[in-house]
């Protein structure tokens, strides 16, 4: 990669898995242990990968794409406790992303960190059930990539489904 472009501008983190479909107190380590080391543990791998790349943009974002479902004020406003709905492990990873998110906006300053959520798109993910298509749950993700390096941190929602899509930005 450095070979070749020199650099990383963007780098958006999207690989996730839901898991196991049962009630929290069924769940296996193993079942736990598979969703983190995908949608936690492969974001902080991939992240402190390009990190050196990143380094040598002016300009450098990342993002990465979260669930309204890893929200505590989204899971009790909209319920989101139906495990046959959100799988409960799958919706801890993607609380666990969003604090991850949070202290990578600390830690790497000269860059703009944030996570998305791209609201309850169709995607292999949820067997195609999803809301509304690929081209509107990428709103989000486009929002923060775009993002000013100055401008405003929005967090905005869309009508596509209760909870999202939606940008959710770290403070600075």
């Amino acid at each position: 990669m450095r070979s070749e472009h020199g650099r990383v501008d963007v780098l958006i983190n999207n690989a996730g898995i839901t898991g196991t479909f049962a009630p929290l107190e069924r769940a296996t380590s193993d079942d736990v242990l598979d969703v983190l080391d995908t949608n936690l543990l492969g974001v902080m791998r991939v992240t402190n990968a390009f990190v050196p790349l990143l380094e040598l943009s002016e300009n450098a974002r990342i993002v990465n794409v979260s669930s309204g479902v890893g929200s505590f004020q989204d899971t009790i406003e909209f319920d989101y406790f139906d495990w046959q709905v959100v799988p409960p492990v799958y919706a801890v990873s993607k609380t666990a992303l969003n604090l991850l998110t949070l202290k990578y906006s600390r830690a790497l300053p000269a860059m703009r960190v944030n996570a998305a959520d791209p609201g309850y798109t169709r995607t292999d993910l949820n067997a195609g059930a999803g809301a509304h298509d690929v081209s509107q749950g990428t709103t989000s993700t486009s929002l923060v990539t775009y993002l000013p390096n100055r401008g405003p941190r929005p967090k905005t929602r869309s009508p596509c489904s209760p909870a999202g899509p939606s940008a959710r930005t770290a403070p600075r």
